[in-house]
This record gives C-alpha cells, sequence and structure tokens, in this order.
C-alpha cells in the first residue's frame, strides 16, 4: 500500500501498522547510515489495546520519526526538517515498508457445515460402496 503525503512538515501517512518495534529495529540495521537516536513503547490494556511506539533516528543528515499506533491501526512518518527532500523521506518509507510480511497467497477453506458436509459424506459413500462390492465380490477363496 503506497503512503499518502501530507503537506504538513513534511509528513507521510499510511494506512496499515507495521510489525511491532524489535522486528523494525531489525530491518533498519540494513539501511547503511542510519543511527538510531531514541525508541519509545507504551503499552496498551491487555486484552484490549495494543498500545504504540515511536522510534527516531538519523539518515544522511535528517533526522526522522516513526510513530505506530496499533489501536489506530496506522503508521506516520515524518521528517523533523521541514527542509528534507520529499525523495529522501519517500526512500525511507520504502525501506521501513519492506519489513512487512508478504500477504498470504493461501485462503483457508470455509468450514463444512450444513449441505457442504452432506455432499462431501454422499460423495465418500459413492465411491466407498462400489469399492467395497468389487471386494466382497472378486475375493480370492
Amino acid at each position: 500500500m503506497a503512503a499518502k503525503l501530507i503537506r504538513k512538515a513534511g509528513r507521510l501517512l499510511e494506512a496499515a501498522a507495521l510489525p511491532d518495534l524489535p522486528a523494525v529495529l531489525e530491518h533498519a540495521r540494513r539501511l547503511a547510515g542510519l543511527a538510531v537516536t531514541d525508541t519509545t513503547y507504551h503499552a496498551g490494556i491487555p486484552g484490549r489495546v495494543s498500545g504504540d511506539w515511536t522510534l527516531e533516528f538519523s539518515y544522511r543528515g535528517h533526522r526522522f520519526d516513526i510513530h505506530t499506533n496499533y489501536h489506530a491501526g496506522l503508521t506516520l512518518y515524518s521528517a523533523s526538517d521541514p527542509d528534507c527532500p520529499e525523495p529522501l523521506l519517500r526512500e525511507v518509507v520504502a525501506h521501513f515498508e519492506g519489513c512487512r510480511p508478504p500477504l498470504a497467497s493461501w485462503v483457508p477453506p470455509p468450514p463444512l457445515g450444513g449441505c457442504r458436509l452432506l455432499l462431501v459424506f454422499l460423495i465418500a459413500l459413492a465411491v466407498a460402496v462400489p469399492l467395497a462390492v468389487f471386494l466382497v465380490l472378486f475375493r480370492k477363496p
């Protein structure tokens, strides 16, 4: 999903939240020249609200912030410097968007219930009965 550019202080808004902070920190190490300056984590209410985290870092002479709020389901990327070039901010966003897990290509089948279960039973019966008859009629004495 592409981030939408908000023309206020060089911020980008992404609709989906990133993974947890340790996974993002591990991914941040892959960007040469990135130096983490601060991290904060606020736990949510157990069983109800997940919480949020903020990652502050410098990259190519500019300061950046990433704030993920799991309750709202969004990640906000921002550059502290209003003169930060937009392509550099987009490069940072593209790098961190790469740490999202890939979408599942397999979708589980719907549960068997009612008519589907009856259909599976009838198909199994249609296969099992002729097979049983064949085995009984052609068995060796």
